[in-house]
């Protein structure tokens, strides 16, 4: 098997076929200033709970809070998870993408009241306020969906425990990806011109549909 032929390594792959994360954190660095940002702001979000019900404004704050945590939330996560899909062998990846993890759970939890307070107030007085707060009807199809589902809601209490719960649920998926994307060595086969080659998930997927049924069952089994 050519050097062609087996999968490289992310550090022998050219710069310009690998992602550019500059443009949305200049470094590592300036990730971590970015999370240190974002946590400072969960106290003032969660000390909103208890107020939605005094009128449109107090409503439209607490959703407009919720909109820029979430906004910032998921650029640090992205970021992190795209820094780890890069290299999933790389424990600098795989350390930003766990803590990116336990923030999105540390997150959902101290919004997840929002949801069951909106719900403690009467459709018609929410449908008032969208009236008379032309500001809040942005939102007016989100608490229509929600509203909707009023059924599947449970309280504030029960919504951060299983926001939070989050972080240990996803555990399972991710040793998954570790092993597959990183620890496990997939075997080789002999492609259409009988060359030896190292399959990969990317290479799985262009194999399995190869014209040569030959490369595709080989691929497969």
């Amino acid at each position: 098997m050519t050097e062609g032929q087996r999968v490289p390594r992310r550090d022998e792959i050219p710069r310009e076929y690998t992602w550019n994360l500059t443009p949305v954190y200049a470094d590592d660095a300036a990730w971590e200033a970015h999370i240190a940002q974002l946590e400072a702001l969960l106290p003032s979000a969660s000390a909103l709970q208890g107020t939605l019900t005094n009128g449109a404004e107090a409503l439209l704050t607490a959703l407009q809070t919720r909109d820029e945590l979430e906004k910032q939330l998921w650029q640090i996560y992205i970021y992190a998870g795209r820094r780890y899909d890069s290299d999933t062998g790389d424990s600098t990846g795989q350390a930003l993408g766990e803590r990116a993890g336990s923030l999105v759970a540390r997150v959902s939890a101290a919004l997840a009241f929002i949801e069951p307070e909106i719900l403690t107030i009467p459709d018609a007085q929410i449908a008032e306020w969208l009236r008379a707060t032309p500001a809040l009807q942005t939102y007016e199809y989100a608490l229509q969906r929600l509203a909707a589902q009023r059924e599947h809601i449970r309280s504030a209490e029960i919504e951060g425990i299983l926001a939070e719960f989050n972080d240990i649920t996803r555990a399972p998926g991710e040793i998954y990806e570790a092993l597959t994307s990183a620890d496990l060595a997939f075997p080789s086969i002999e492609d259409e011109q009988g060359q030896t080659i190292q399959l990969s998930h990317a290479r799985y997927g262009r194999l399995i549909e190869s014209q040569d049924r030959r490369v595709r069952r080989d691929t497969f089994k």
